[in-house]
């Protein structure tokens, strides 16, 4: 039998679009921002819309520019080093902002969000268990 364990239970509400969350990010530690993002675990990358960079004082079109691909089409985003606070654990991460101002939602991908930590999901019970991934 394995047995997992985990540091952080985290609720988050019951809404039929997917699972939101309240994080805190930042460019190295200065000028912290509040972001709600939803958690998407089929996706790549960590995106955000582009008025996040912009509250950062973030030159997107600066980054490292990706094509990312999606069911619906591609779209441009350009890569930058942040640190991401959820609950009481924090993260350097690279990760995109989208080029678009129009972009419609920012979402918490496998890099720079789940290969970060230890998460269990529980879905019926709207709750999160976490814990830094090797910590």
């Amino acid at each position: 039998m394995h047995t997992l364990t985990f540091d952080e239970k985290v609720e988050y509400p019951d809404d039929k679009q997917g699972i939101n969350l309240d994080i805190i990010i930042s460019k190295q530690t200065d000028n912290p921002v509040s972001a709600t993002v939803k958690l998407d675990t089929g996706s790549t990358f960590c995106i955000f819309q582009r008025f996040y960079a912009d509250l950062l004082g973030i030159e997107v079109e600066k980054g490292e520019r990706e094509s990312i691909r999606t069911a619906k089409g591609s779209f441009t985003a350009y890569g930058h080093d942040i640190v991401i606070k959820f609950s009481n654990l924090e993260w350097e991460a690279f990760v995109y902002f989208a080029q678009d101002e129009s972009f419609p939602v920012s979402v918490l991908g496998r890099n720079g969000f789940l290969n970060k930590i230890n998460i269990a999901i529980i879905d019926y019970e709207q709750l999160l268990y976490l814990k830094s991934y090797g910590g």
